[in-house]
């Protein structure tokens, strides 16, 4: 290195890309920032796609041929419970809970499947070592010896930070959280930061991993100004001329080795890393005496060597104790840091310390006496505790989890992969890889459950979309409940269709826009195909007077037709053929007639008009109602071709008059002379829940009220209805004010479900006719 900046490039050491792509299976399930935190109400299950539902377990009895019982899960959004194979969804997560106090003369062990437990070492015999975990039970554990890594004494100079809890990090917190001792990142630009005792010469042994490859730095040994910096914002700032020994993973996917202070090195190690899920277990070797950085990957076959190793002297030694990693870009979660000396001349570890020599063989432990006993070259001798930091029992070697079953998290950081049994709230029976026999847990001493096997979903045979509501967001479709249930939801997760009849919760399906959602939609049984010039829905424009373009001509109506306007929304293309005391008589096809009751009215387009700016004083007139009109208000709004308008009641329509009532006197209008009717509301009164109320007349127990909103090139369209079946992208229902009706869901933006079809949304045709009660003069008003 010659120059004040030194790019080494052209370095290129092995296939990374491989590794990573290796591992895959490490990253678990995908880091879903959108969904909620778990509460001692609620828990979170995790699904495929970013989906989540919050809720609870239900008892899943074990099975009588030994296989892995099915999920049960108690979801507020259905009467039900949902049931799912472990394997197709990603996580639980449960509500944060104190961890149980570990003793001062605790142990960590790492098995081989990538499980930490943290506790009192009790026992050790050649097939086993015995551990009380507190954090997990009363019960010791047995744990077989062969699927042990290796045991760490705590107090040791070995530093075990992740797993661990997040109280002692600084930074950006609103962007990390953790889960099961592990932190999980998911915001860009949100850093982290802490104080670690590390000596000058250190090995930071780091895991990472992601859903999509992120972009992120990893500091060690960083300055107290740079601390300052990552504290207040979770941003390093700008450069403070402190010695760096930084590792990126930069857009591409670049991982880089960078040492920084008065003088830079740069070194791009091996190819890209590719998109996609991932996981990087890495080993950075710091020697702040020297300005030494080593970089190696023990997942890579020759894992002891170093992709990366320069020295940049420093200006001034100084043992700097900070540590930090910082996104910017993406989700992350660390599973693993781990410090501790360096204390050979080359960047490798020594795998046990304290045993007096290498090839020294743990036999026993005597808890009493404090002692190990080891044999060593044919002789036995005793080994005090306090003189052992670390006892390996294998190779670090990549983690084998297995293939299929969970991952189990508890509050202290301790983490087990195994096979579930049964559960039973609040308790859960699991048979752990490594444990020699099967346990029972409170459920409130599990901070995550996570799947280990490949995601497997159920084929939709509905349109795909997303149901949402409070505490849900769960991609499925629409189906047919068993035994006549009505209308469900089909997780995409989930083994079989829930009901949605009976469900308390307002929902929501929004589906994606399709290719051909421009293309004209097949009208329905209700009349509700498309409708020339059903954009330009008049509604009452108010304006300081300043006059807008004239629109052009209005596309007339097909047939001679109207289009009716209901109080829900609701837009129907018939021919209006009566109008009286009952309703309002229409014709929606050649054989049907119905009465639609004036409580669900809003209002007819008996012609296409186009619509007309009215200036705010005109609109306050029309909508303004005087204290003698109050006990019996006007009801509807007449308009004429020219845009004048007449307010009163409609006594009667036929195929030539329409009969209005105006102040006590009756006029007789010809029809062609009326192009649109409004049927006025008053403020605060019910209006709008009766017309609910007549659309879901003779509701059926298995009826589903349901609100489709509809998009073509005419615009927006509702339809509510009490849906009851689905057959492929087609909903059947029926409505007391329409008769049977039909939706095609390839056509559909969304769908309001039950409480979420009622409640009232902006921009329906013609709500702005709403009259306000003239105010009470001020002479007449009490005195206060």
């Amino acid at each position: 290195m010659t120059g004040p900046d030194v790019d080494q490039r052209r370095r290129r050491v092995g296939p990374l890309m491989g590794i990573v792509t290796a591992l895959v299976g490490w990253s678990g399930g995908p880091l879903a920032a959108a969904a909620p935190e778990p509460t001692q109400a609620h828990a979170v299950l995790e699904l495929p796609g970013e989906g989540f539902t919050t809720g609870q377990f239900g008892a899943s009895p074990e099975t009588a041929n030994g296989t892995p019982p099915t999920l049960a899960w108690k979801s507020p959004a259905f009467v039900a419970p949902l049931e799912f194979a472990w394997s197709s969804i990603s996580r639980v997560r449960l509500a944060p809970a104190a961890a149980a106090a570990v003793p001062p003369d605790a142990w960590q062990v790492d098995l081989a499947t990538g499980g930490v437990l943290i506790g009192g070492l009790e026992a050790v015999d050649a097939e086993h070592v015995t551990l009380m975990v507190p954090s997990i039970g009363a019960a010791p554990l047995r744990l077989r010896r062969d699927a042990i890594v290796r045991l760490t004494r705590a107090g040791s100079p070995i530093q075990v930070v992740v797993p661990g809890t997040i109280g002692a990090w600084k930074g950006d917190r609103r962007a990390w959280r953790e889960e099961g001792g592990r932190l999980v990142g998911s915001n860009a630009l949100g850093g982290l930061c802490r104080a670690i005792a590390a000596p000058a010469r250190a090995c930071f042994d780091i895991a990472v991993a992601w859903d999509e490859r992120p972009e992120f730095d990893i500091e060690s040994a960083i300055g107290p100004l740079r601390m300052a910096a990552l504290e207040k914002n979770g941003e390093a700032g700008k450069k403070t001329g402190e010695e760096s020994y930084r590792i990126e993973l930069a857009a591409e996917g670049e991982l880089l080795v960078i040492r920084e202070g008065e003088r830079m090195a740069r070194m791009t190690i091996g190819t890209t890393i590719p998109a996609g899920p991932g996981r990087l277990w890495l080993r950075a070797f710091v020697d702040q005496q020297t300005g030494r950085l080593a970089l190696t990957l023990p997942q890579a076959a020759d894992g002891a060597k170093p992709v990366a190793d320069q020295t940049l002297a420093p200006a001034k030694p100084t043992l700097h104790t900070g540590f930090a990693i910082r996104l910017r870009r993406g989700s992350l979660r660390i599973d693993r840091l781990r410090v501790q000396p360096w204390t050979e001349t080359e960047p490798r570890l020594v795998e046990t310390g304290g045993l007096g020599s290498p090839e020294a063989v743990l036999e026993s432990f005597d808890k009493a006496g404090g002692s190990f006993t080891v044999s060593d070259a044919g002789e036995q001798r005793r080994v005090p505790v306090q003189d052992v930091t670390t006892i390996a029992f294998r190779p670090d070697e990549p983690p084998t989890r297995p293939a299929a079953g969970v991952l189990v998290g508890f509050h202290d950081g301790a983490l087990l992969a195994g096979r579930i049994l049964d559960i039973a709230p609040p308790a859960i029976r699991i048979e752990f890889v490594g444990v020699a026999e099967p346990m029972r847990c409170d459920l409130g001493r599990i901070a995550v459950l996570e799947n280990l096997a490949p995601i497997t979903v159920t084929d939709l045979s509905g349109r795909p979309g997303l149901l949402e509501g409070p505490g849900i967001s769960m991609p499925g479709c629409l189906a047919n409940a068993a035994a006549g249930a009505g209308l469900a939801w089909q997780a995409r997760a989930a083994r079989a269709a829930n009901p949605l009849a009976g469900s308390p919760a307002p929902l929501r399906v929004v589906y994606v826009a399709d290719a051909d959602a421009a293309a004209p939609a097949a009208a329905s049984a209700a009349g509700t195909g498309p409708v020339p010039g059903m954009v330009r829905h008049p509604q009452v424009h108010v304006g300081p007077g300043t006059p807008v373009p004239v629109p052009p001509p209005p596309t007339p109506f097909p047939g001679g037709q109207s289009l009716l306007f209901l109080k829900t929304g609701d837009a129907v293309l018939c021919t209006v053929l009566s109008i009286d005391d009952t309703g309002v008589r229409i014709k929606k096809d050649a054989a049907r007639e119905l009465v639609v009751p004036h409580a669900a009215m809003r209002a007819i387009e008996l012609v296409a008009a186009a619509g007309q700016q009215l200036s705010k004083t005109k609109a306050d007139r029309l909508l303004m109602l005087p204290r003698a009109q109050q006990a019996d208000p006007p009801t509807h709004l007449l308009r004429l071709p020219g845009g004048d308008y007449m307010r009163g009641k409609v006594l009667a329509l036929d195929h030539t008059t329409v009969r209005f009532e105006v102040a006590g006197s009756i006029k007789e209008l010809r029809r062609a002379d009326v192009t649109r009717l409004i049927w006025l509301a008053v403020a605060g009164d019910a209006a709008d829940a009766a017309a609910v109320a007549a659309i879901a007349a003779d509701r059926k127990p298995a009826d589903v009220i349901v609100r489709a909103t509809m998009r073509g090139p005419e615009g927006l369209r509702r339809l509510t209805c009490l849906a009851d079946r689905v057959s492929g992208n087609t909903l059947g229902g029926r409505s007391g004010v329409l008769g049977d009706v039909t939706v095609d869901l390839t056509h559909c933006t969304a769908l309001d479900i039950g409480p979420a079809a009622t409640a009232v949304v902006s921009g329906i045709p013609y709500a702005q006719w709403r009259l306000k009660p003239a105010p009470v003069p001020r002479a007449l008003q009490e005195s206060k």
